[in-house]
């Protein structure tokens, strides 16, 4: 497929266009249409590569689990890179013990998120558990439902920029071995 000049390649999962993406190396950019989509990716990035994950809209490109106790995204170690995403529902439905997204915690990134969705009908569990990263931007995002906890830092934060976001969950924020300056 080719788009205003750009090759483009399609896929029907989310896991399957990052399994991709990572044997092709390099910058991506992923255009995540309007749907639903059920399933679980663990990818480490190519040293240096740089990703943009976006939907259509955080009300119309949904990322769901499928069952309890699934993290829908992880991120392992693999040099510094730089990872948006950018309007997408990570949701729990109704299962338990969730993640939307975690990395791993020696972790190089820079993560950033801009008006996502991190909701939960009737289950439990954390919109997004990070490590480590060198960077962490989490602006306009909303956290809600039976979620646990919207974000979770378990371990060395370098830099944080947390704004705007609306949080209407048990936790919103839970810092651990970290320092708030």
């Amino acid at each position: 497929l080719t788009v205003a000049g750009q090759s483009a390649k399609v896929y029907t999962t989310i896991a399957a266009a990052m399994a991709a993406a990572v044997t092709d190396g390099g910058n991506r950019s992923f255009l995540i249409n309007k749907g639903a989509y059920t399933g679980v990716a663990s990818v480490t990035l190519p040293s240096g590569a740089d990703w943009d994950i976006h939907g259509e809209g955080s009300a119309v490109t949904i990322w769901q689990a499928s069952g309890n106790s699934q993290t829908l995204l992880t991120l392992g170690t693999s040099g510094v890179n730089d990872i948006r995403f950018r309007d997408i529902r990570f949701s729990a439905a109704t299962f338990t013990g969730w993640i939307g997204v975690t990395n791993s915690a020696a972790a190089n990134q820079r993560i950033h998120f801009e008006s996502c969705h991190f909701t939960s009908s009737t289950g439990t569990g954390s919109g997004m558990d990070i490590q480590n990263t060198d960077y962490l931007t989490v602006q306009n995002c909303t956290f809600d439902g039976a979620i646990t906890t919207g974000i979770t830092a378990s371990t060395v934060l370098q830099k944080a920029l947390i704004d705007g976001n609306y949080f209407a969950c048990v936790t919103g924020l839970s810092i651990a071995g970290n320092r708030v300056i």
